[in-house]
């Protein structure tokens, strides 16, 4: 008998991750944002169901005794589970039932955009996750003596940290995303990557006609050139930026390409998860993978003047390379061009519930003044903001903290996971006001609260992306080129 109530509570909550039951405060950072009145997320704009209301209690009494039986065997639950189907739509949806602060997928999700604001710009602790989807430890990188060097994973000095997390990114700026990254990204080497993409954009990208008299045009660009020649463009010059490998190496190109983009698709992502793993890894073959391209990064050009550390934590050549993996597998390779697809029309937006129309980027796109890098920059920044590259982070609570949820006060012990979720602060209407919905890429404060590269603008904890240039000088480049080829087609 209690296995069969234990089955279909199971049951129930696997549903309810997947299916909503549904039919600021002054800003911390630089004390710019002005109190707007009553938060619009303080009472549920949403009323849940009977369902969702029950599981919204179960979590809570999990996660606050977390020690517990049910703590125990619920939170491994939502948090592998939910971290695998969970969306930023589905996020939203739990916000729009129980306000700003809510329970999901495991953690404790405080969405106001000062609680967001305040948490990327203080020390955090962190533990195996990404997002809200729990990582396998055994399946990270190890370096000296069996060590965590799995950047996302370690905490920072002033959260508990040991100060491996500072060595290893210092480490990784001094010889991958640092100065001779940037350096080597305007040279004629990269220059000639991207030119050779936009010739084969051109070639690639045509002009449908519809309506009376093809009125209505619309670009088109060949699926080809999306799972061919764009994933090729991004290994190749991502590559070559940041490790010096030479683009014209087939053999070194089509391996890195193949573990990146098995079958087209970031696959090997999937691989660090917890639940999913195991499964992935016999799939894709990942872990071969993983050693053939550590192999490639530790014998790169950009790591052949390798110079270990001295002091605390000294961090080794092949401790970096196997390090930079999962960080190219989740961030390098996937960020970036999940900005530049919806950026450049490859991608749909994410579709809001409270949007007055569906949005389509591509037509403010074909109006901007593509000669100034400014507004570009922040066309760029509007597109991230409607739908981010990254819509959510994570710290563990220090010590006990107690937030009001549902209308009462509830108190969560030191150890819990806390989301940080930068997707919903991005449209979150306290902030951005009446016009969060929009595309205006002139709206005020734009750039300088962009949390779309884990920072409040230019304010950080030490955990700004660190591509953040790399990225944006590309993706502008990008937006530029392929702007006047489709302006070239459409006139």
């Amino acid at each position: 008998m209690g296995k069969q109530i234990l089955a279909k509570l199971l049951v129930t909550l696997l549903a309810s991750l997947t299916v909503a039951d549904a039919s600021l405060d002054p800003l911390t950072v630089k004390s710019a944002y002005v109190n707007k009145g009553e938060s619009k997320y303080e009472k549920p704009r949403i009323k849940p169901g009977p369902k969702a209301k029950a599981l919204n209690s179960l979590q809570i009494y999990a996660l606050t005794h977390p020690d517990g039986f049910l703590g125990k065997l619920l939170i491994p639950l939502y948090s592998n589970i939910g971290g695998i189907v969970s969306t930023p739509d589905s996020a939203h949806k739990q916000r729009l039932m129980f306000g700003n602060n809510f329970v999901y997928c495991g953690e404790v999700c405080l969405s106001g955009f000062s609680d967001v604001a305040h948490a990327i710009t203080t020390p955090q602790a962190r533990t195996f996750r990404l997002g809200r989807t729990p990582h396998a430890p055994r399946r990270m990188p190890k370096g000296v003596n069996g060590r965590n060097i799995w950047m996302l994973s370690l905490s920072q000095k002033g959260a508990g940290g040991d100060g491996t997390h500072e060595a290893l990114r210092k480490s990784m700026e001094d010889h991958v995303i640092g100065a001779d990254a940037l350096k080597r990204q305007k040279d004629s080497v990269a220059k000639l990557i991207v030119h050779q993409l936009l010739i084969d954009y051109k070639a690639m990208t045509r002009v449908e006609r519809k309506g009376w008299f093809g009125k209505n045009k619309k670009i088109v660009t060949n699926e080809k050139f999306l799972t061919d020649n764009w994933l090729v463009f991004w290994t190749k010059y991502m590559h070559y930026c940041l490790f010096g490998i030479n683009p014209l190496d087939e053999t070194k190109i089509k391996v890195m390409k193949n573990f990146f983009y098995k079958s087209n698709k970031p696959l090997a992502v999937l691989y660090y998860a917890t639940l999913v793993g195991p499964l992935v890894g016999l799939l894709t073959g990942t872990p071969k993978g993983i050693k053939k391209v550590t192999k490639i990064y530790e014998e790169s050009p950009a790591l052949a003047t390798f110079f270990e550390a001295h002091g605390e934590n000294p961090i080794q050549k092949n401790e970096l390379a196997k390090a930079m993996v999962p960080i190219m597998v989740i961030a390098g390779m996937v960020g970036p061009m999940t900005l530049a697809n919806i950026s450049l029309g490859f991608k749909p937006p994410a579709e809001h519930q409270f949007a007055k129309e569906k949005l389509d980027f591509t037509k403010v796109w074909d109006k901007i003044d593509l000669d100034s890098k400014t507004e570009v920059e922040q066309y760029i920044y509007e597109c991230g903001r409607l739908h981010q590259p990254v819509s959510a982070t994570h710290r563990v609570a220090t010590e006990p903290f107690t937030v009001k949820i549902g209308g009462r006060d509830r108190t969560f012990p030191t150890g819990t996971t806390v989301n940080i979720p930068i997707g919903l602060s991005m449209v979150n209407e306290d902030f951005w006001g009446d016009t969060t919905y929009e595309f205006d890429h002139k709206r005020k404060n734009l750039c300088p609260f962009s949390m779309i590269f884990n920072s409040v603008g230019t304010a950080s904890n030490g955990r700004v992306c660190p591509g953040k240039y790399l990225a944006m000088n590309l993706i502008t480049d990008l937006v530029v080129g392929m702007g006047k080829i489709r302006r070239e087609l459409l006139n």
